[in-house]
């Protein structure tokens, strides 16, 4: 009966790859003269599923379902780009006068999508709010929810932090691992801002399924090393490939075109979102740990086994799904 319900979770959370759209699109709102240039920036995946147009949809209906969430006639001319390798659709159009747009979020499919404005006067940004169920928020607010969020929704990301949980040790222990997993995605961050590194998304989603089956292989053998060996071990994995999951966490900011100084503003309360959003994985899991540990030791060990084989069993899948 046991092995059947984990054999069927396993073959649940299989079934839901594991995606880093972060749900957010970018409106720059750009005033020059007496006019101004308004340019969204969002998933070509996600809109196109969200605004129900099929499974190749023409460039006129892209068009026209844009138009129709911002409020735009079709008697102004726009410019659209679509940039399938990096699922990116960039709609621009230049309106006369004060001709009012449609405000709040761009798209209200789900609660979690978020739409950044950001409001310039020429090359100056004048102003940025975050739009989350349609009501505005402080760039700090809004973009510390997008982490957390992120971090949550990322079943990939999550299974990770809850391999570090498993692999034990007191609190301690966990707040090496976890800093050195932090210091690592941080630097991935701010050298992603700076343009000086792209992560290419075919090489880092193995990367991540193979950073769970690091961390399930380590579950199964930790009781073969010493407890100074095992967090020195411990350190380097989460440094490693927190270092490969900090691509992960930029790359949907990168993609809306959140560069340079708009991409540095904005990664210290989107990093602070990412680091509570594994606090809220990394406790409870602990405190599982530890609650079955009072039982019986025995049955701690058995169920952090057990556990780690099904982290294993999984990132085996997601790593062979994503190189085939």
């Amino acid at each position: 009966m046991i092995r059947a319900a984990v054999t069927g979770l396993i073959l649940l959370l299989v079934q839901f790859a594991p995606a880093h759209d972060l749900d957010l699109t970018l409106i720059k709102l750009i005033r020059n003269g007496s006019g101004r240039t308004i340019e969204v920036s969002t998933s070509l995946s996600r809109f196109v599923k969200t605004a129900g147009l099929g499974d190749h949809p023409s460039g006129p209906s892209l068009d026209i379902a844009i138009r129709e969430r911002l409020n735009i006639g079709p008697n102004v001319a726009a410019e659209m780009r679509v940039d399938s390798p990096s699922d990116l659709l960039t709609w621009t159009v230049k309106l006369h006068g004060e001709t009012d747009i449609a405000g709040g979020r761009f798209d209200k499919s789900t609660p979690s999508a978020r739409t950044i404005i950001s409001t310039y006067d020429g090359n100056q940004i004048t102003s940025e709010e975050v739009f989350d169920h349609d009501k505005p928020k402080p760039i700090f607010l809004g973009m510390l929810g997008a982490g957390i969020q992120h971090i949550v929704s990322g079943l990939d990301h999550i299974l990770f932090v809850v391999g570090l949980a498993l692999l034990g040790g007191g609190w301690k222990t966990l707040l090496k691992v976890l800093t050195a997993f932090t210091v690592a995605h941080t630097l991935t961050l701010v050298i992603a801002s700076l343009g000086w590194i792209h992560g290419n998304p075919r090489v880092i989603e193995p990367l991540i399924a193979l950073s769970i089956v690091a961390l399930a292989v380590e579950g199964l053998c930790r009781k073969n090393r010493s407890a100074n060996e095992s967090v020195v071990l411990r350190v380097v994995i989460a440094f490693g490939f927190g270092l490969v999951h900090g691509f992960g966490f930029a790359g949907g900011l990168i993609e809306l075109g959140l560069q340079g100084n708009l991409l540095a503003y904005n990664l210290l309360p989107f990093s602070i979102g990412i680091e509570l959003g594994q606090l809220l994985i990394l406790a409870p899991t602990v405190l599982l740990i530890r609650a079955v540990t009072r039982v019986s030791q025995e049955e701690g060990q058995r169920f952090v086994m057990a556990a780690s084989i099904c982290l294993g069993m999984i990132g085996c899948f997601w790593l062979f799904e994503r190189l085939f």
